[in-house]
């Protein structure tokens, strides 16, 4: 009985909703939810789950790495004598525990495939609610909340509406804080899709879905990752066999029409280009990426073993007014064997995704993974760090 209860669908789906509508980066979770309340449940519930589960599967490997992350950033916060940021490396050492419980707790291809369902539920809702509801007024209906910003928005459960008019009221925001931060998530859900489901119509419709959701997102990396994914598609769909010709043609049809609406409309055409000139280098936003990289390694090379704790993470990002580099906001915490091993272990986590595929599959994909994460700072969002433990925890099943 309890196996049974840990193996149903109905379950894997409540679980993967929980741990992306709770988790960090959701307007939901920080309006109503403080970060440290949401993690620490979390991982009480994980952690719960891998006592009461019975068998689990936790390699070795899997498990001294996992050591090795909390000693390292444990001895980064000691040796810096980080006292006022304890709490912060705490969460962050809380959200990696987590990643390796939920994968070694459960079948990572089923976490992985749910999650593209949960993404797509959202996609579908965000893609209404942003663009339908405000033609009838039916954003009004719902309740409006406000970011640590003073920015407010319609929430509208499934998805948010905010209250602006102009560029940003026709971005997509999803169930979370940024555009960019849904980018990342709709990635992820598109990666699962693309090539851990077998090929279908039902399939590349949802990969359409995705596309387009990153589209509306207007954020530079959400246009660029949607452009790849649907290449990516595309391949796929023309490479399979249990896939009709008429479906083919009618996808290829349909991902056409997206990419000629995007170009050619218009309104969608400025949007595109204020999205593109974001990531001019030469411009504020792009500006804003070399400086974060640029400071962030600055400083880390004065102690590049251990780091210097995120005490020296908000020295930088206090001084720039922000901090969008992922990687470089690590390497300067906690240092080069840190950094140096939570970058293989998302290599792998994307090979796990890619396997089988050709080596450029597996390249292409983890160039765009780092350029997406280095769009926004990762390092205490939840699925960042569960994402980061895909390809070492649990069995390859595919």
């Amino acid at each position: 009985m309890r196996k049974r209860i840990f193996e149903s669908e109905i379950f894997y789906f409540f679980l993967v909703f929980l741990l992306v509508y709770a988790g960090s980066n959701t307007l939901f979770a920080q309006v109503v939810l403080s970060t440290q309340v949401s993690i620490v449940f979390i991982a009480s519930l994980l952690l719960v789950v891998y006592f009461v589960k019975g068998k689990v599967r936790t390699a070795k490997s899997s498990m001294i790495i996992t050591i090795v992350l909390l000693l390292l950033l444990i001895f980064s916060t000691v040796i810096n004598a980080d006292a006022e940021n304890f709490m912060g490396e705490m969460i962050i050492a809380l959200k990696m525990l987590s990643g390796f419980l939920l994968f070694s707790c459960f079948d990572k291809v089923r976490i992985m495939r749910m999650f593209a369902r949960v993404i797509i539920i959202i996609s579908a809702a965000s893609l209404i609610i942003t663009y339908l509801f405000p033609v009838l007024g039916l954003e009004k209906l719902f309740p409006v909340i406000t970011n640590a910003s003073g920015i407010k928005f319609y929430n509208c459960l499934l998805s948010l509406k905010i209250d602006s008019y102009g560029f940003f009221s026709m971005r997509n925001y999803g169930i979370f804080s940024e555009p960019a931060v849904y980018c990342f998530y709709l990635f992820i859900a598109a990666m699962s899709e693309l090539f851990l489901f077998i090929p279908s119509g039902r399939k590349y419709f949802c990969l359409i879905l995705l596309c387009a959701t990153m589209f509306t997102t207007f954020s530079p990396i959400g246009v660029l990752s949607g452009a790849v994914i649907l290449v990516f598609s595309v391949i796929d769909m023309i490479s399979a066999a249990n896939v009709s010709s008429l479906r083919k043609t009618f996808f290829i049809a349909l991902t056409i029409i997206i990419i000629l609406i995007v170009v050619l409309l218009e309104g969608a055409q400025n949007l595109i280009d204020l999205a593109m000139s974001r990531s001019d280098l030469s411009t504020g936003s792009g500006q804003e990426r070399i400086a974060s990289i640029y400071y962030d390694l600055a400083y880390w090379v004065k102690r590049p073993i251990f780091g210097r704790s995120l005490k020296m993470v908000n020295v930088v990002t206090k001084y720039l007014g922000f901090n969008t580099s992922t990687t470089g906001t690590m390497l300067l915490s906690f240092g080069v064997f840190f950094g140096g091993i939570v970058t293989y272990m998302q290599y792998k986590t994307i090979r796990f995704f890619t396997l089988g595929r050709r080596w450029i599959t597996t390249a292409v994909m983890f160039v765009v993974f780092m350029l997406a994460i280095n769009n926004y700072s990762y390092i205490q969002n939840d699925w960042y760090w569960y994402f980061t433990f895909i390809g070492v925890c649990g069995a390859n099943e595919i």
